[in-house]
């Protein structure tokens, strides 16, 4: 009977250090997660020319790689007196407007309004507050046609980009029922690539007769 209570003993020795292991390595784990990601927010105000505010301008942090933009995180618009503040995580960010018709879509710069995210001025979010992110929007102009296949088919569903002499992407539109795409731009010179995403029908610019 001893015999058994020691072999016991033998026994309970390793679980106990093991129990005891397992709760060193949880309390470990436990101290050393890592804390939740600082936010920060950006905040600004988006006039048209003459300081009229512009409220239902749609803004939208994101970030800069080869010359494209990627949208981070959440999207607000601007209040009736055209202000707005967007809460996002420490980072660098290019800041995009963007309105359905009326104005251009583009983004900050601290000199301005660009409608190149290459030109755009990229902005470093702590946890604090970065404000006076203000930007003026220039009005947008349309450009617009129909896109038909052959025989003059109406083709729908085709995608139309305006892009900049240097290739950079500016705005999109996709053809309706009727064939029929609108662009809205700012003031500036383009070339349209239209592409099919089917691959039903080729590629290519705009050069005045077809592509």
């Amino acid at each position: 009977m001893h015999f058994q209570n020691a072999h016991g003993r033998g026994r309970s020795t390793p679980r106990l250090a093991a129990l005891i292991t397992a709760i060193a390595v949880l309390s470990a784990s436990i101290l050393a997660a890592p804390a939740a990601a600082a936010t920060g927010t950006i905040a600004g105000k988006v006039t048209a020319s003459g300081g009229v505010p512009l409220s239902g301008i749609t803004v939208q942090a994101g970030t800069i790689l080869n010359n494209g933009w990627t949208p981070v995180g959440s999207t607000t618009t601007t209040a009736g007196n055209g202000t707005y503040s967007l809460s996002v995580a420490s980072g660098k960010y290019a800041i995009r407007f963007s309105d359905a018709t009326t104005y251009a879509t583009g983004f900050y710069s601290t000199g301005g309004f660009v409608a190149d995210v290459s030109a755009a001025t990229q902005i470093l979010v702590t946890s604090t507050t970065i404000s006076n992110i203000n930007v003026i929007l220039p009005p947008a102009h349309t450009i617009s046609g129909t896109v038909t296949g052959p025989g003059s088919v109406l083709l729908s569903g085709i995608s139309v980009d305006a892009l900049t002499s240097a290739g950079v992407f500016i705005a999109a539109s996709t053809t309706n029922g009727s064939g029929v795409y609108t662009l809205y731009v700012p003031s500036g010179s383009y070339r349209l690539r239209v592409s099919d995403a089917t691959k039903t029908y080729p590629s290519g610019y705009y050069t005045g007769s077809g592509l």
